[in-house]
């Protein structure tokens, strides 16, 4: 009776870990410098649910205003995860918190094939890029092969501007971020 009851209960334990296992997605997040349109590196990241079949991303962006301190956190929404939070300082400068660190541009594959954009996605959906930035932003990444790892899914790109310091803010600090989803 007790190894019957230590056999069930390793079941029990291995069906739930390979339900974790195969509910595992990834999010790509990769960092684009503000002025000089310069690829700065980037992070995969692990979510716990899955995601979506449509081609939008399951992303919400929470903005808190600094009127001295504030913040920028990016959600995955269906299982509540964050995949992004940065401080936003007036007349400072904010800190990426999460993630906590961006692997840098050379540890990232290229190819010489280059790979044409899914359409973007702002973040927040109100906030808007003009299309000469995005271009410049896309051009910083098309030739990463993890993008066109990412890109055969079909999802949209998610997009964000992380602006760290406002007020007398300095554009030096700033980043757009491309998210891509598998």
């Amino acid at each position: 009776m007790r190894t019957f009851l230590i056999l069930f209960l390793f079941c029990i334990g291995m069906s739930c870990s390979r339900q974790h296992f195969w509910n595992t997605n990834k999010i790509l997040l990769l960092q684009v410098d503000y002025t000089t349109y310069a690829f700065e590196g980037g992070k995969e990241i692990l979510v716990s649910s899955n995601h979506s079949s449509l081609d939008t991303l399951p992303l919400v962006a929470i903005d808190t205003p600094a009127s001295d301190f504030g913040s920028r956190t990016i959600i995955h929404e269906p299982g509540k995860e964050k995949i992004f939070y940065g401080t936003v300082v007036w007349m400072g400068r904010g800190n990426l918190i999460f993630p906590d660190s961006i692997i840098s541009p050379g540890n990232f594959e290229t190819r010489s094939m280059e790979v044409l954009p899914t359409p973007f996605q702002m973040l927040p959906p109100n906030r808007t890029i003009p299309e000469e930035k995005l271009t410049k932003i896309w051009e910083a990444v098309k030739h990463l092969k993890i993008v066109a790892k990412y890109l055969i899914k079909g999802k949209k790109i998610g997009v964000f501007e992380y602006s760290r310091s406002v007020g007398a803010g300095d554009p030096l600090d700033w980043d757009y971020y491309l998210v891509f989803s598998d």
